[in-house]
């Protein structure tokens, strides 16, 4: 009778105690439903999530979950956006956003066994709370998304996948980066600017928005950008500027974009429309790279976002743009 109890009680221990998960965390049976948990650390903490998670419903990591082909219940987006048209074809549900704001009624109507979202602006005041309210939440940093694609492989079982995903882009980017030094030389400088009808952002080296620019594809900056830098807190994205600098921008070539990554298609056309009022100034007919012809107007869409996806079409736009006679 004891030799019974004794494997009853082993029996029941091993259960409970579960086994350690590939990510460190602890595999655990729920006793109600049978469903593995496993305890996931991301950004915000640590969660206990599903193993085999059935209704995904994923904000604001869109792009690296697309190139790691992890199936999705719902997603965030709007229309024009650059994976709008990726996500319908693969029949994902689209929460409608604009700017960084969360639809929280939409995302319960999808009853999500998990939530996969950006950092950014999850970690705002009582966000992250309100999403774990809803279903087990975790979070990665999408501005370093090489980290947090193999983060979020690894939950997922595709670590194999987001390797290969990174030494795709960088074998791209080398290829990049030959055609383009090839077509217009060394040394040369760039700068990424975003102007509307009252001042300019100058985007510096190291943004993660635009550093494909700068620590991937290797040019410098003018002596414009670098003086503003100095004049920043170390790590800042940027500094903004009157019309009157602009002359003063004197890098090789310019690459500009107006409006957002998620604003309506309208609040973009209006953007571009104050992007045209702006060329006719006398300041901007004053910009080096203007009076050379060579200033190329890229999509906020993909350039104002990161992610696998989104850098490859950076990259496209560069060779596009400092490649072709």
């Amino acid at each position: 009778m004891k030799r019974t109890i004794f494997i009853i009680l082993a029996l029941l221990s091993a259960t409970l105690i579960g086994c350690q998960s590939e990510e460190g965390g602890t595999y655990a049976q729920d006793p109600d439903n049978q469903k593995e948990s496993k305890v996931v650390e991301h950004a915000l903490g640590k969660t206990e999530v599903p193993v085999n998670p059935e209704r995904v419903v994923v904000i604001g990591l869109e792009d690296m979950m697309l190139s790691l082909e992890i199936p999705m219940l719902a997603a965030t987006g709007v229309e024009g956006q650059y994976l709008y048209d990726l996500l319908k074809e693969e029949d994902i549900h689209i929460i409608g956003t604009v700017g960084a704001e969360y639809n929280f009624e939409a995302i319960l109507d999808q009853e999500p066994d998990i939530i996969v979202a950006s950092e950014s602006p999850a970690g705002r005041e009582n966000v992250y709370e309100r999403l774990t309210q809803i279903a087990p939440t975790i979070t990665y940093d999408r501005e370093d998304w090489r980290e947090s694609i193999k983060a979020i492989g690894s939950v997922f079982g595709k670590g194999e996948k987001a390797d290969q995903v990174i030494q795709t882009l960088d074998e791209k980017l080398e290829k990049a980066k030959k055609k383009v030094t090839d077509s217009i030389g060394e040394d040369q400088t760039v700068a990424f600017i975003r102007p509307t009808n009252k001042d300019v952002q100058v985007f510096f080296p190291g943004y993660s928005y635009t550093s494909v620019l700068y620590d991937e594809l290797g040019f410098t900056t003018g002596a414009l950008v670098s003086e503003l830098q100095e004049n920043e807190e170390e790590g800042a994205w940027g500094s903004v500027v009157s019309l009157e600098k602009m002359p003063e921008l004197t890098a090789d070539y310019l690459f500009v974009t107006v409006g957002s990554s998620l604003a309506t298609i309208e609040d973009n056309e209006q953007a571009s429309l104050a992007l045209e009022e702006a060329k006719k100034l006398p300041v901007w007919q004053g910009i080096p790279a203007v009076q050379q012809e060579r200033v190329y107007v890229v999509s906020p869409r993909h350039w104002m976002l990161n992610g696998p996806i989104a850098e490859s079409r950076k990259i496209d736009d560069v060779v596009e743009a400092l490649t072709t006679n």
